[in-house]
């Protein structure tokens, strides 16, 4: 809350200039801590892996930051026929959308309804066809890594064992 105080002051005293002030230690970190938030929301608009159950989709997340509000745009722009739900594990948040109506609220200890055969063997096809794209004598582990942090592994269908 110290860095927005300090960045409203600044505004006041500088006007729009106050965005151009990315190199002053006081509203540095501010500007860091937004540039961390739009990233790590850019990486789950292609992390989240959605399964389908009764004709719904839904999808978890374990994001660091509050992200839900700012991939509803997003999700409902490219999925504006579907009915979607996704679960932010570590702010247990949900973001549910249904015909063009959307809602974000407070959902404690949700979990992912059990798997069907069929979303079973989607998931299967989506691992194999992971795997058999790689070339093998150009895995770069180091380099995957870089394209897809780790972290975000465990909610991704390709890592999920079979």
């Amino acid at each position: 809350e110290k860095h927005m105080l300090l960045f409203i002051r600044s505004g006041f005293a500088y006007g729009p200039a106050v965005m151009n002030r990315l190199a002053d230690p006081e509203l540095h970190p501010l500007f860091a801590a937004v540039r961390h938030l739009d990233h790590e929301t850019h990486l789950y608009t292609g992390f989240v892996r959605f399964s389908i159950f009764e004709e719904k989709m839904y999808a978890s997340i374990t994001p660091k930051n509050h992200v839900l509000p700012l991939l509803r745009p997003h999700f409902c722009q490219r999925f504006p026929e579907e009915s979607f739900l996704i679960y932010d594990k570590t702010h247990q948040e949900v973001l549910i959308y249904e015909k063009g109506r959307h809602l974000l609220a407070a959902l404690a200890d949700w979990h992912m309804p059990e798997i069907d055969e069929e979303e079973r063997a989607y998931r299967k096809m989506w691992q194999h066809c992971y795997d058999k794209m790689a070339i093998e004598s150009r895995i770069n582990p180091k380099l995957r890594r870089n394209h897809m942090p780790h972290r975000y592994w465990p909610d991704m269908t390709e890592f999920q064992p079979e």
